[in-house]
């Protein structure tokens, strides 16, 4: 199977190809320089000869960046994924597209947990970004398959996610752990578990489905920060605060487990590995 993967050097992209490759894949993760969604350079190259699937992790993905610089997240994540798109159509028509979204689409739930059917509302840049490249997938007429992460964690994980913050600041050796706001619950999921489950929607996901990738339960964020940091003190600090959009976030992976996908790594062993790195 030939594959291409943009985004192959993020937190998820990395995991995915590195499962794809244990899965014998010929596998393409062209490095930025190689393939820059918001100019489009070296699409037609990435896609000569056709690809039999492509997953479309590329993309401004911490919503702090996209916020501060709004252009940049539009040219990257629904311009790219247009220019993406289109290439698809000229050079590999036949692939399968699995595109990457995420649960943040859902803007503030109505009801929880939150099938994929639930109305699309995204609050901020990020999550309209990554849902106005939603739209444009569903409307390319391509054979397309549509997956919404939820929060993820695990080895590797960057530091601008508060778990992998906190862990770093507990190896650091901080007295104190310097956190935002506790209060937010969330659906976290390994992020291998999550890699899987991008790959078996490839095989067995229903074309022009979404599909949730998630664990079915939340907790908090206090309980996330006593795994990384037991007994450590904390102190909340305004700067690590984001606005309270969400009070709580738990999807439903129905869809996803009738494929015969199951969380194989609970949260507690992922949040192990990622503090002992």
């Amino acid at each position: 199977m030939r594959v291409l993967v943009t985004g192959g050097s993020g937190f998820l992209g990395a995991h995915l190809c590195a499962h794809l490759a244990s899965l014998d894949a010929e596998v393409d993760a062209p490095s930025r320089e190689l393939l820059d969604l918001a100019t489009g350079v070296g699409m037609d190259a990435a896609l000569a000869g056709g690809r039999d699937v492509v997953f479309h992790l590329g993309a401004v993905t911490d919503p702090a960046r996209a916020a501060a610089d709004p252009e940049r997240a539009h040219e990257v994540n629904v311009a790219g994924t247009e220019r993406l798109l289109d290439a698809l159509s000229t050079h590999a028509p036949k692939s399968l597209l699995v595109y990457v979204s995420t649960c943040h689409v859902y803007g503030v739930p109505a009801v929880l947990p939150i099938p994929e059917s639930h109305r699309m509302h995204p609050r901020g840049v990020y999550a309209a970004t990554k849902a106005a490249a939603e739209r444009l997938v569903s409307a390319s007429g391509l054979s397309a398959i549509v997956a919404r992460p939820f929060n993820l964690t695990g080895p590797g994980q960057p530091l601008a996610h508060a778990p992998a913050d906190w862990a770093q600041q507990a190896r650091d050796g901080a007295a104190v752990i310097e956190v935002g706001d506790l209060r937010p619950r969330r659906d976290y999921l390994d992020v291998r578990d999550a890699a899987r489950a991008l790959a078996l929607l490839a095989g067995r996901g229903q074309i022009g489905a979404a599909y949730n990738i998630c664990s079915g339960r939340s907790v908090s964020m206090g309980w996330i920060l006593d795994q990384v940091a037991p007994r450590r003190r904390h102190v909340h600090r305004a700067v690590r605060t984001r606005p309270l959009l969400v009070p709580e976030l738990i999807g439903d992976p129905t869809a996803l487990r009738r494929l015969g996908w199951r969380a194989e790594i609970t949260l507690e062993q992922s949040l192990a590995e990622l503090v002992a790195r």
